[in-house]
């Protein structure tokens, strides 16, 4: 199973004051961050930090990381 994760980026003040609340919502809320067997990642460029959840069930999980995924995690 490969490791989900999503990026969040940073967005100008000027752009936010513009911005619907519907949109921020898709933005910046992380809705899913624990889901059984599953292994969810988010990145946020605005604080520079990885967040995210590890639901085991059943099976063990591992966090899979190779140079593509962490290069498409970070930029």
């Amino acid at each position: 199973m490969e490791t989900q994760y999503k990026t969040y980026y940073a967005t100008s003040p000027k752009h936010v004051e513009k911005t619907s609340t519907t949109e921020l919502r898709e933005d910046y809320l992380a809705e899913k961050i624990f889901e059984p067997g599953e292994i969810v990642l988010n990145y946020t460029h605005n604080d520079r930090q990885i967040f995210g959840g590890v639901t085991p069930t059943d099976s063990e999980l591992e966090i899979v990381l190779n140079k593509s995924n962490i290069l498409r995690l970070v930029v």
